[in-house]
């Protein structure tokens, strides 16, 4: 496993730790915000999104 990281989240952060909490919690939001949709009776059709 790597050593001397700064963070670890969603990968371990060697580089601005600051930035990637940021990162992080993004990520995090988004994850709840669908899990919460798909608990509310979303498909995964309605959850998809298209660039």
């Amino acid at each position: 496993r790597g050593r001397n990281s700064k963070l670890t989240g969603c990968w371990q952060v060697y580089g601005d730790a600051e930035e990637a909490a940021r990162q992080f919690a993004r990520f995090r939001k988004c994850r709840d915000l669908y899990a919460r949709l798909w608990r509310e009776g979303k498909t995964v059709r309605q959850l998809t999104v298209c660039a």
